[in-house]
């Protein structure tokens, strides 16, 4: 066999000699197609087809308002409480908002941060462990809890070396002191259409106006929720529709399961500019592009745009 082999390269060597940029250019372009093929294959393997970092992803769904013209909205913090408290087809649901906060510690200069403004069941509802102390739940999502904030693995190591003692520190968001309680996964890389990915967490209690409800109807909140076993997409959405109609609201869209990352968190997003928030007065991250997305192929599935 080696000696076939030995064969086959002098063959090769001899071709190449008489006719070297011939099969120069054609070592070139197999090279090229190979290492195109091998890329793209990392690719497809990375982001389609490896599965979500969540507990039992093929019962997340993503919860839209649809519009009357057609398409969808987000959604506003009333309609996810009237949805959470009728449903009978979650088993739980959060609510998350893109925010752009000015992060400053140890008496440094305020940075810009991507950040997410969650309800209290984000982190439970997606069955995320922390890296190190604890995650965000219900009850640092009320009135009177002290402000916590929980940062993600890359934040921790570029900005605080990635110092097991962070746990307790003391930092400053736009100016407010918050205690940082935990530090998500290395592998957790949450976002949703038209935002990007967020390097720390606060809940919604802590988000300027919220107590006095001024922005509760305010349609700029990504939903989702967890199924209860055995009910399915389909059952969630008639149930949606017929809660919808009852309250002479909006029908909601129909919730996609983001079962894997194969139809999951948007292949592509456009970095947040800022403009005023209409009820606060606040500057706050927002898309420079809202990017729609459409219906994946099969029931509990959904894809980003192109």
């Amino acid at each position: 066999m080696w000696s076939a082999i030995a064969s086959d390269l002098r063959f090769g060597a001899r071709l190449y000699r008489r006719s070297p940029r011939f099969y120069g250019l054609l070592l070139a372009v197999l090279v090229l197609g190979v290492g195109s093929t091998t890329a793209m294959y990392g690719i497809l393997a990375s982001v389609l087809w490896r599965p979500l970092p969540f507990a039992e992803p093929d019962r997340l769904v993503s919860l839209w308002g649809a519009l009357p013209e057609g398409g969808r909205r987000p959604i506003s913090i009333d309609e996810h409480r009237h949805w959470r408290a009728r449903s009978s087809a979650f088993q739980s649901s959060a609510i998350v908002h893109s925010w752009l906060y000015g992060l400053s510690s140890d008496g440094a200069v305020p940075s810009g941060v991507v950040g997410a403004v969650v309800s209290g069941e984000f982190f439970p509802m997606l069955g995320v462990e922390p890296l190190l102390g604890r995650l965000l739940g219900a009850e640092d999502d009320r009135a009177g809890a002290e402000p916590h904030v929980v940062i993600g693995a890359e934040l921790w190591r570029s900005r605080f070396g990635g110092d097991p003692s962070v746990i307790g520190r003391r930092v400053f968001l736009d100016s407010r002191p918050y205690a940082v309680i935990g530090v998500v996964p290395e592998d957790f890389d949450f976002s949703y259409p038209g935002y990007q990915s967020a390097a720390l967490w606060t809940t919604q209690a802590f988000l300027p106006g919220y107590q006095s409800d001024l922005s509760h109807g305010e349609h700029d909140w990504y939903g989702m929720a967890r199924l209860v076993p055995g009910v399915s997409v389909e059952a969630a959405q008639a149930e949606l529709t017929a809660l919808a109609s009852a309250e002479h609201e909006p029908a909601a869209q129909p919730p996609s399961g983001c079962g894997s990352a194969r139809s999951g968190w948007p292949l592509w997003s456009r970095a947040p500019t800022c403009r005023t928030c209409s009820w606060c007065g606040r500057r706050r991250a927002v898309p420079s592009s809202r990017r729609g997305l459409r219906s994946g192929p099969r029931a509990g599935g959904w894809s980003s745009s192109s």
